[in-house]
């Protein structure tokens, strides 16, 4: 595997996403033009929240996958949610003129969370497989990674949890083939304010292919426990 974009998000308060530049992989992340109406920026302990309810919002990396088999991972950090639902997610194969994705979402709310895995074209959203239900604490990190890989004229999709494969499903309708780019999302809803404890927040992001290109920092730019480790991300911030 290579690495497409890696970063944590140790910024300035307030910078919304596509001002970020990658702290390790990358050059930038854009706003795609099918779901620009709201916000996601980076709050006072480095992590990434959604600054708009109601909106969702969708970035990819600038630099285009050497291939359509890629792996898309996250660190997530559950902070108290006493009315909201918020959705996270991460997609691989994202074109950026329409919303046609796969991709791994979490849906978070006070009762309740979940992992799903969809497969999204023009903007319509459908469910693959069953999802699977955790129970994340609050201030603990998790993590959530999605790979898509090309198995003949089918696509095989696995959804992570802590590194734990949980959804496993196999795409063969008109399957999604373009390598596109590496992204993730964000939404909540029910929240008047969303501010930077309560919902869902990024601790940091990866995007790899297996189309060459330099490796992942280290040997293992990989999630492990929750957390991407060796010489890169871990609770926000890259180690060494």
């Amino acid at each position: 595997m290579s690495t497409v974009v890696q970063t944590d998000f140790t910024d300035a308060d307030g910078t919304a996403l596509e001002d970020h530049t990658p702290t390790a992989v990358g050059t930038s992340f854009v706003k795609h033009e099918d779901a620009a109406g709201g916000s996601a920026e980076i709050n006072h302990e480095n992590r990434l929240r959604i600054a708009v309810e109601d909106t969702l919002v969708v970035y990819y990396a600038s630099d285009a996958p050497a291939s359509a088999n890629q792996t898309a991972a996250a660190t997530l950090l559950r902070y108290l949610i006493p009315t909201a639902t918020v959705y996270p997610s991460v997609h691989v194969r994202l074109s950026t003129t329409e919303l046609t994705s796969y991709f791994a979402q979490v849906n978070a709310g006070a009762l309740s969370t979940a992992l799903y895995l969809f497969k999204q074209v023009n903007g319509t959203p459908t469910q693959l497989g069953t999802e699977h239900t955790f129970t994340p604490t609050n201030g603990v990190p998790f993590a959530v990674e999605i790979s898509a890989t090309d198995d003949g004229a089918d696509v095989d999709l696995v959804v992570s949890l802590d590194g734990t494969p949980v959804v496993t499903q196999t795409d063969s309708s008109s399957p999604i083939t373009a390598a596109g780019r590496i992204g993730l999302g964000h939404y909540a809803e029910n929240a008047a304010d969303i501010g930077d404890s309560v919902g869902v927040v990024f601790e940091d992001f990866l995007g790899e292919d297996d189309g060459g290109g330099p490796p992942p920092s280290s040997d293992a730019a990989r999630l492990v426990g929750g957390k991407l480790t060796n010489t890169i991300l871990v609770g926000g911030g890259l180690v060494g």
